[in-house]
């Protein structure tokens, strides 16, 4: 099995786009119709390769997923992978904070058409702000990416890809409403030719929504958002291609404060826009570099109203040399500058990073060897050294083994080291290192796999006291502030299957985790230690129809374990019928059973919810 002869003609021209993951529309096309095994994947190896190939595991989501499933959400959508956990604020719209493989939402890497994104201030993504009207495919690679990516990635990275120009000229749009008074719009245009093409897309979502935290005000908190997306490309030889992207998100989100009334709402914007060009030097030589910038603003309007603005400013470049049929060897440099303004007075308000890294692809007869290295050099806390390696071994055509350690760093937050009046400038920044053994099994219409891992992390910083914490006031007092205190080490099981058979498919995965502070011996807080997925699809003539079923366990809420939530199973369902040629009517049905439940303490989950719409696709 051989890395590059393998891959379809159309996974050629994606290898320089690798850093970006920009899939070309011919190749889209392509891996939608290729089954799990055989589709193309660029997060893990920031080059373009199939998910059999694939030495790191990885989960795909493609356009046609996302029609077919019930989630009307980015979080509820990736809910439906294994080693994703989310909890909630309080409904659709309400910040969201993602534990993958146990870690928390800082420790994930999130990438939008090879844009880093997310707040410099908080260190998180607000995945509720992306829409899926936006989304052509995600990838989420499990386990640590420094070596590729720098700071952040020990969970792992999510890459979302927005809609690319199709072949020829082609236009849709969606209408819908539902219950809690949502209603939602989306419309798109592509053109594509030889020479290149352009996509716009757009969309809108209003709801009412529910009362967040009932034990605070007694009122609807609703959100709205409104988005646009572009991808233009261009082919200025049969050899060489720009490419620009451009994705912005205003939303307006109504919340519950402890110390005010009623109408509270804060208003966020992202923004992030790229360009890249690619070109092939050689047959056995690919190079492309891009420059991209990401915004991230909030404005709070409460009895304190406040806002801050975060600018990350990025430029890379990556070289991809193919030494053989079985042998690549990848170098590449990133240049990373975060600044902050804000009406709060931090310390400090921007810091450079430069990372330079290399990875090694080799095939040896059933032995698959990746291996990588980083140093990245940041102005505020110096240089960090990351490195992976992932050994694959196939003891037939169907089956597998791979055995992996890689390590990771989350570098501190501005709110860390420059809150005002309570930063730590001190800080280090968290580090991990990770070890996994796997097993899989694949064939064209069937795949099961197993993941034993486990994760250390070292220096986690949270708020701790650093004076007269005993309650003698009297010469000094009390200072809280962020600091290197904790330790955690994370134990997990990842089970996972599916299978396409006629007309059915399916997908499955169980998690199982022991997420504890090695300090302590408490589990970490706001984690389910016990998740289960399943999702089903039927495709008949005009009619197709798809359900899900997400159940977690109990999670403990707080450090000391004293308090917990308890476990809980939702039921989704969506159906799609085929009024005409260009026509569907779509229905879509989340907790069926309106269970409640809550996954985070004082918030309230959606309860039953519909959503009835109409599209059109040409």
């Amino acid at each position: 099995m051989l890395y590059f002869k393998r891959l379809p003609t159309a996974a050629f021209a994606l290898l320089p786009l690798a850093v970006t993951a920009s899939v070309s529309a011919e190749t889209q096309t392509q891996t939608q119709t290729q089954d799990q095994t055989g589709q193309l994947v660029v997060t893990a190896t920031r080059m373009a390769q199939t998910i059999d190939q694939s030495l790191v595991p990885v989960s795909v989501l493609t356009r046609e997923d996302i029609d077919m499933s019930p989630a009307t959400s980015l979080p509820e959508l990736l809910s439906q992978l294994p080693g994703v956990d989310f909890s909630n604020n309080g409904g659709l719209g309400k910040d969201s904070s993602l534990y993958l493989r146990g870690t928390s939402s800082k420790h994930t890497l999130v990438i939008i058409d090879g844009i880093r994104v997310g707040s410099a201030t908080l260190g998180s993504t607000p995945f509720q702000d992306i829409p899926l009207a936006q989304i052509d495919r995600i990838e989420v690679v499990r386990g640590p990416r420094s070596s590729l990516y720098g700071s952040d990635a020990i969970g792992g990275v999510i890459q979302i890809f927005t809609k690319k120009p199709e072949p020829g000229i082609s236009r849709s749009a969606s209408l819908g409403t539902g219950n809690h008074d949502t209603r939602e719009a989306s419309a798109s245009l592509g053109v594509s030719a030889e020479q290149g093409g352009f996509a716009v897309n757009l969309s809108h979502l209003k709801t009412d929504g529910i009362d967040a935290q009932p034990t605070v005000n007694s009122d609807k908190d609703g959100y709205e958002r409104t988005s646009a997306s572009i991808n233009l490309n261009l082919n200025i030889t049969d050899a060489s291609k720009i490419e620009i992207t451009a994705l912005h998100t205003d939303a307006n989100n109504q919340f519950d404060s402890r110390s005010a009334s009623f109408n509270d709402y804060a208003k966020n914007m992202q923004q992030s826009l790229g360009g890249r060009l690619t070109t092939e030097l050689s047959d056995s030589w690919s190079l492309s570099a891009g420059v991209n910038e990401h915004r991230d603003e909030s404005e709070t309007f409460d009895n304190a109203p406040s806002s801050i603005q975060t600018k990350r400013y990025g430029a890379d470049i990556k070289s991809d040399h193919y030494l053989s049929d079985s042998q690549i060897l990848t170098l590449g440099m990133d240049y990373q500058k975060d600044q902050i303004s804000s009406t709060k007075a931090y310390m400090g308000d921007e810091r450079d990073d430069i990372g330079i890294f290399g990875q090694w692809q080799a095939e040896y007869g059933k032995l698959g060897v990746l291996a990588g290295l980083r140093h990245d050099n940041n102005e505020t806390f110096g240089a960090q050294y990351t490195g992976n390696i992932n050994l694959g071994y196939q003891l037939d055509k169907k089956r597998r083994v791979l055995v992996s350690y890689g390590t990771a760093f989350k570098a501190p937050t501005f709110n860390d080291l420059y809150w005002p009046g309570a930063g730590n400038p001190n800080l280090k920044p968290e580090s991990s290192q990770s070890a996994e053994l796997g097993y899989e099994f694949k064939t064209k219409s069937y795949n099961y796999g197993a993941r034993f891992f486990v994760t250390d992390i070292d220096d986690l910083i949270d708020w701790a006291c650093t004076a007269d914490c005993d309650g003698d006031y009297v010469t000094v007092f009390p200072f809280w502030q962020p600091s290197n205190i904790n330790n955690a080490r994370i134990k997990g099981l990842e089970l996972e299957s599916g299978f396409t058979l006629g007309q059915w498919s399916g997908r499955a995965s169980a998690s199982l985790l022991d997420p504890r502070n090695r300090d302590s011996d408490k589990f970490l807080a706001k984690r389910s230690r016990r998740t289960l997925q399943f999702n089903l699809t039927r495709r008949f003539n005009a009619l197709s129809a798809s359900a899900g079923l997400l159940a977690q366990g109990e999670r403990f809420t707080n450090a000391s374990n004293t308090a917990k939530l308890p476990g809980f199973a939702v039921v989704s369902l969506k159906t799609r019928y085929d009024l005409a040629k260009n026509w569907a009517l779509e229905a879509k049905v989340n907790n069926l059973f309106d269970k409640a439940y809550s996954t985070n303490p004082g918030y309230n989950s959606l309860d039953r919810t519909y959503l009835l719409s109409l599209s059109y696709n040409r």
